[in-house]
């Protein structure tokens, strides 16, 4: 038998080995099939390709546009995940990627190849490896990534390793496309739910600040960049630095405020509206030279984009997100990136809108409330000589009988004056809802009698004709003195805008569960272009030649409040100029647990003698309605301020006092508390004179100790029916 040939163990050797790399495949190809993740994919690769070529070191480096980034590495280098490095066109690397073939560097030529590259693969550097090789793995028509291997003592790639090698990364690129395929899938979806989430927030943003924190935080985080950071424009030119996302202070202390025209990116795209898109030092030289020199010496050539924020009337900001190292944008990247900027616009826009509507509103609620105040000034500063005047004329008519024809002149406009300045004040209470209705079951035909005598004097001035139809037994749900108030303003509505001798109708029905109230007139009718409008503030129609007396348009607007208050509705109707109008008020009826409701009878005044103090700072309003307890058969002492009141209680002790409100030094309020304190006069009846009429006044007197509440211009009836009930 002959002798086995010399190189048989060596020949079996390779065959093992063959064997081994094929159970290597196997292996590998189920792994690959199981990694659905780049760096997964790489830790496959790597484990397999060093275990089967014996290799030292082993990394990954994928593909992006004129660099090379490290996405996994065995064992671990100095140098980091994410690493990037510029490709040259001389390094195995960039020779792979041209070729789109293997490049094995044996030990001889590595030698050579470090020799004339100083800037050679980074492995090789750091680890004086003598041997490597590098194999691209394909994507379709392009090189997606690179593996190398690299050897740290002299090695020779033989045929058949270089064979398996190659092998090893046409498997290892399917896997890799997936992984990309399922990495772009993800972050897409990601994205999505980033842009969603953006846009949920977005929603809720109500102030600008809230707006561009979202916008900034969660834009970094969809597009994993390092940080972001949003300017605002100002209405000098200038951008100042408004939120901050992952950004050390020290990067940005210089970039807070950026003047107008400055020579830097930020200024330009906030100048010309292009986006800037810097993926590596070429775009950095190109896009921002003047920031090239210091951004090399601190190694900060990074990746960024920078975009401008656009409102309805100009730009409005810039918003710059940035990276650690270089990076490429793709088309997924920038669509994201627009869109995100879109979102972020209309935020900015509804935020300021929102801005606008609340300041709006707060600028309203002031005026509102200075309005209110405003009108409180005026009706106590005109009431108080409408006070003095009334009750003069009140108490020339008690004396006298009777007025003569001028005094009746004074009287009439003076009550007319006393109705404006009461209307003025009333719209104020009513329009806020700040009134207490007191309901109860009303007779409507007594409540329309009351308003008769409450609009007789338009009526007989202008000699109208009122008829009336009303059943006796009809009853409304409703507060008395409201129903009547209604009836009244839209009475005299119709005697003011009916020429002389008209005619106007008043007529009522129960209608289901309301009662239905019409007035209607043969006036100087209603525009179709005002209808809409006639219930709204300080709206009148156009003043007829026989209009003698005019209003300040606040009186319907009365009437619609109070119908609404109580549940009902009011319209009016009409046909156009001269042919008359039709008001219809629709009011709940009064039902069986409605408390039914008399219109009670003034009190007869009683003969008992009275010592009334009356403390008022308006001497004439105070001696008139002195005089005027006189002339009633009772004893009057009158002061003007507070302490002079004082000094009478304690020494004689009133049956009845009438305190302004508004005293000097002592205000009323504290003047009754005073009062309440001496003894014998803790249940003397105290009644407030206010002329303000704010919301509130009959519940602050009545806190005060107060029994009873009287508005200026006193109602001399109303004293004369008050005092003989006081004990």
């Amino acid at each position: 038998m002959p002798d086995p040939p010399a190189n048989e163990p060596l020949l079996a050797h390779k065959l093992a080995r063959a064997e081994a790399r094929l159970r290597r495949l196997d292996v590998l190809a189920s792994a690959l099939s199981a990694a659905s993740t780049i760096d997964a994919v790489g830790r496959v690769l790597l484990d397999a390709g060093m275990d089967a070529s014996g290799a030292d070191i082993g990394a990954l480096w994928r593909i992006e546009g004129s660099t090379a980034a490290i996405v996994a590495q065995a064992p671990h280098l100095d140098v980091e995940v994410g690493h990037a490095i510029t490709l040259d066109g001389s390094s195995p690397i960039a020779q792979a990627l041209a070729s789109r073939a293997p490049v094995f560097v044996d030990a001889d030529d590595a030698r050579t190849w470090k020799r004339t590259d100083r800037d050679a693969m980074a492995i090789l550097q750091f680890l004086g490896a003598r041997a490597c090789a590098c194999l691209p793995l394909t994507t379709g028509d392009a090189v997606g990534a690179v593996v190398g291997f690299a050897f740290a003592t002299a090695h020779v790639f033989e045929p058949g390793e270089r064979e398996f090698l190659a092998v090893l990364v046409r498997h290892a690129s399917i896997a890799f496309q997936r992984a990309v395929e399922h990495a772009a899938a993800e972050r897409t979806a990601q994205r999505m739910r980033k842009l969603h989430e953006a846009t949920e927030a977005l929603t809720q943003a109500q102030t600008p600040r809230q707006v561009v924190d979202v916008t900034v935080r969660l834009g970094t985080e969809a597009i994993d960049a390092w940080g972001g950071v949003l300017w605002l424009a100002q209405p000098d030119g200038s951008l100042v630095l408004e939120s901050v996302h992952n950004v050390p202070t020290s990067y940005h202390a210089d970039w807070t405020r950026i003047p107008p025209g400055a020579a830097l990116p930020v200024m330009r795209v906030f100048q010309s509206g292009r986006p800037i898109w810097i993926e590596g030092p070429e775009d950095f030289e190109r896009e921002a030279p003047e920031l090239v020199i210091d951004a090399r010496a601190a190694n900060r050539l990074w990746g960024s984009a920078t975009l401008r924020l656009d409102g309805p009337t100009g730009p409005v900001g810039v918003l710059s997100f940035s990276y650690g190292a270089k990076h490429v944008f793709t088309a997924d990247d920038r669509e994201f990136l627009l869109a995100l900027v879109r979102a972020c616009e209309h935020a900015l826009e509804r935020a300021r809108l929102f801005a606008a509507e609340e300041h709006a509103r707060r600028e309203a609620e002031a005026a509102s409330v200075n309005k209110d105040r405003f009108l409180a000034m005026l009706g106590h500063e005109l009431r108080n000589p409408l006070a003095a005047m009334v009750s003069a004329i009140d108490l020339i008519r008690l004396r006298d009988r009777q007025l003569g024809r001028e005094l009746s002149v004074v009287d009439r406009h003076l009550g007319h004056l006393v109705h404006l300045v009461g209307a003025l004040l009333e719209v104020s209470r009513i329009t806020h809802g700040k009134i207490t209705l007191q309901r109860t079951a009303v007779e409507v035909s007594g409540a329309v009698r009351h308003a008769i005598e409450t609009a007789r004097p338009f009526l007989d001035a202008a000699d109208h004709q009122v008829s009336i139809s009303v059943p006796p037994d009809l009853l409304a749900d409703a507060d008395r003195e409201r129903l009547s108030q209604v009836l009244a303003n839209v009475v005299t509505n119709a005697a003011q805008y009916t020429p002389r001798s008209g005619r106007i109708r008043i007529s009522a029905a129960l209608d289901g569960e309301h009662v239905k109230m019409v007035v209607r007139d043969n006036g100087i009718g209603i525009p179709p272009s005002l209808l809409p409008h006639l219930f709204d503030m300080f709206v009148q129609g156009e003043r007829g030649a026989d209009r003698r007396e005019g209003g300040l348009g606040v009186g319907l607007t009365i009437v619609r409040t109070l119908v609404e208050l109580h549940g009902g509705t009011v319209h009016a109707e009409s046909d156009g100029p001269g042919k008359g109008a039709t008001f219809v008020v629709r009011w709940p009826c009064a039902n069986s647990e409605t408390a039914t409701a008399k219109m009670s009878a003034l009190p007869r005044p009683e003969t008992r003698r009275l010592r009334v103090l009356v403390a008022d700072d308006n001497p004439d309003a105070a001696d008139l309605l002195g005089e005027l307890i006189h002339e009633l058969g009772h004893e009057a002492i009158v002061v003007n301020d507070g302490a002079s009141a004082l000094r009478f209680a304690e020494e004689h002790g009133p049956h009845v006092a009438f305190l302004d409100v508004g005293l000097p030094e002592i205000d009323g309020r504290s003047l009754a508390q005073w009062l309440r304190a001496i003894p014998g006069l803790q249940t003397t009846p105290l009644i407030a004179i206010t002329g303000s009429g704010q919301d509130g006044e009959l519940e602050r007197a009545q806190q005060a100790g107060f029994s009873h509440h009287l508005e200026k211009p006193l109602d001399m009836v109303a004293v004369a029916a008050l005092l003989p009930t006081l004990r």
